[in-house]
């Protein structure tokens, strides 16, 4: 099975950099989109901020609902998928974003582990379609996967960015499904950045500079 090479990000979030996204906080069921709600750069209109892990969207307005959470739920949920493994003795729920058109998901290792040999890889699509999946590369020590589905039709990727410039407070929407539970949306604030983790299992083990955040995940 194909590895992705472990290289450090400038800024990571898991990665998605994020802690919540690389230590699948919350049973361990989930890839988080984290979402940045402050509106300094762009007055108009949402702008993704993100790396590897993890989407970061800014919300400049209040979107339909009057709330910069309901703006920035509109614009990332169609990004967000969950997923199901079935390894030959263990069962894993967790969710993942999608990174193109040509059907490659992003999610964590934990999470496709199961199927690394031979298992089976269920994706829920945001459109309400189930449809399989292949491991496209992985990386044990980043807790990162690409998985890619099989059909790819109708696919909305996210917009990513960088997390160049986030402090601490700002304003964030954590979306996933934690537990199985599709298309959570919490919100919270920056807690911490470069707050030190430790990624990966079973001897894969890195050390990276996280940014942490309080919403419910």
């Amino acid at each position: 099975m194909p590895q992705l090479e472990p290289r450090r990000p400038k800024t990571p979030w898991l990665p998605i950099a994020l802690l919540a996204l690389l230590l699948g906080l919350g049973g361990g069921a989930l890839g988080a989109t984290l979402v940045d709600l402050n509106a300094e750069d762009s007055p108009a209109a949402p702008t993704a901020v993100t790396t590897a892990g993890g989407p970061v969207v800014t919300a400049a307005s209040g979107g339909k609902g009057g709330s910069p959470v309901v703006a920035v739920a509109d614009e990332v949920l169609p990004s967000v998928v969950s997923i199901d493994v079935k390894g030959s003795s263990v069962e894993v729920t967790g969710s993942g974003f999608v990174y193109d058109t040509a059907g490659h998901i992003v999610t964590n290792n934990h999470v496709i582990e199961p199927a690394a040999d031979g298992g089976d890889i269920e994706v829920s699509l945001p459109d309400g379609r189930d449809v399989t999946a292949t491991i496209v590369g992985r990386s044990p020590s980043y807790d990162l996967a690409v998985i890619a589905v099989a059909d790819p039709a109708g696919l909305s990727p996210t917009r990513l960015g960088t997390s160049d410039g986030v402090r601490v407070g700002q304003n964030v929407v954590a979306i996933g499904s934690p537990l199985g539970l599709n298309a959570t949306v919490t919100a919270g604030i920056i807690s911490a950045t470069q707050r030190p983790v430790i990624a990966g299992g079973k001897g894969e083990t890195s050390y990276i500079n996280a940014l942490q955040t309080d919403a419910a995940i």
